[in-house]
């Protein structure tokens, strides 16, 4: 039985030509994928800055949403004043 019985052959032998040209292979892959990683980056960082604007453009229309209520309540107190209004200048015409 050997000392290295539980240990791949792969890893007791040097590396070979080949492995090496492999690994050239692997690195010339990788910076060759860079620039669309970069590209993906870039697009998740947007995405960021998107949701960021998102929320903050519904926060600008929820008040805007809240100031129109208000404007539509009071804009109905005032019909309602001028109405009464009309209706007790019409009282004193008819006198």
């Amino acid at each position: 039985m050997s000392l290295l019985a539980g240990i791949p052959e792969s890893s007791t032998t040097p590396a070979s030509g080949l492995d090496l040209l492999r690994t050239a292979d692997t690195a010339k892959n990788a910076d060759s994928h860079q620039p669309l990683m970069r590209d993906l980056i870039n697009v998740g960082t947007q995405f960021i800055g998107f949701c960021d604007e998102a929320e903050t453009l519904r926060e600008a229309l929820r008040q805007a949403e809240e100031r129109a209520d208000a404007l539509e309540a009071k804009l109905k107190s005032s019909e309602a004043a001028r109405e009464k209004a009309e209706k007790e200048a019409a009282r004193f015409l008819v006198l």
